[in-house]
């Protein structure tokens, strides 16, 4: 006999509790199981506009990419469908082997949603870890059917690894998600690559009052030198396309190559445009026309998810 997915009362549970009511299963072997829905009473004279209001459900953001790693193939579709309804770009894997492997082709996964039980081999946990050490920056959410498994203590492994627990509702998994990705456990380290001293002043001090850390480069050399000494411990890169020592479209290129998932800003007097054209293609990927402003700065980096809130009108 096949053991059952749980979608079933995952849908039961959501659609009952979103409409205030409880719900009841009794289950015996070889009899079968019975489940009971008790749902509030609406009298015909209470009028419409005194009901609650429905809770507004948190959508994704364009652009944002979540890996679902789940081995049963019908609630791994149950789960991506929803993810997909509320905006985010889904990818999906049966297990954690072939899940790192999308980790490191697709550098635009920005959370990791896995269950804590896989096969072969890798359990979530171990997934989270190894993933980590790829991606520093990386967001986990476990899911599971087993609220005290033993590789979860309180509901978290870290500031920036939660839980939440098998069924979910819609609501529930819209508003943790969107929590987790618009959380950081710390400020980003921005690595700013910049030959002009006066420029390079101004826009550190520019994005230390937006409360990043900020590391410089005068040079393209200085700049991959600095990310070796730092790897893992750069959120992103702001680049002059005029670099002394080489264009910024080679250092670009040279440095997405060993850094995949590095969120770059191209810092530029050129018309943005052809800048556009220049780099098409390029993911992860903003451009800053000079001379910038703390606004223009502030977009830039919030159109890449570097910092919280959106820019000032």
């Amino acid at each position: 006999m096949r053991h059952g997915t749980g979608l079933g009362l995952s849908q039961i549970y959501g659609f009952v509790k979103q409409s205030g009511g409880h719900v009841k299963i009794y289950s015996e072997p070889g009899e079968g199981t019975t489940v009971r829905i008790y749902l509030p009473r609406l009298h015909a004279d209470d009028a419409v506009t005194e009901l609650e209001p429905v809770a507004k459900i948190a959508r994704g953001h364009d652009n944002e990419t979540v890996l679902v790693v789940e081995d049963e193939a019908e609630v791994r579709a149950y789960t991506g469908g929803i993810l997909r309804e509320l905006g985010y770009t889904v990818l999906e894997a049966p297990n954690g082997k072939i899940a790192l492997d999308m980790l490191e082709r697709h550098p635009e996964i920005e959370l990791l949603f896995t269950d804590v039980g896989l096969p072969g081999g890798m359990n979530g946990g171990q997934l989270a870890d190894a993933a980590r050490q790829q991606r520093r920056a990386l967001k986990v959410l476990f899911t599971t059917g087993y609220a005290r498994n033993a590789t979860v203590h309180d509901g978290r492994l870290d500031p920036s690894v939660q839980l939440i627990t098998k069924p979910f509702t819609y609501a529930a998994l819209a508003g943790k998600v969107r929590h987790i990705l618009d959380k950081r456990s710390a400020p980003a380290r921005i690595l700013l690559v910049e030959d002009e001293v006066l420029i390079q002043m101004l826009a550190v001090e520019l994005l230390e009052d937006l409360g990043l850390k900020v590391a410089t480069a005068g040079s393209a050399a200085e700049a991959k030198s600095l990310l070796r000494s730092m790897k893992g411990e750069i959120d992103a890169a702001i680049i002059d396309v005029g670099l002394p020592d080489a264009q910024g479209d080679v250092l670009v290129s040279e440095l997405r190559a060993i850094y995949p998932a590095l969120r770059i800003v191209i810092a530029s007097g050129h018309d943005e445009a052809g800048l556009r054209e220049r780099f098409k293609g390029v993911r992860l990927l903003g451009f800053l026309n000079k001379p910038y402003s703390a606004t223009h700065l502030r977009s830039a980096l919030h159109a890449l998810r570097l910092i919280e809130y959106p820019p000032s009108a």
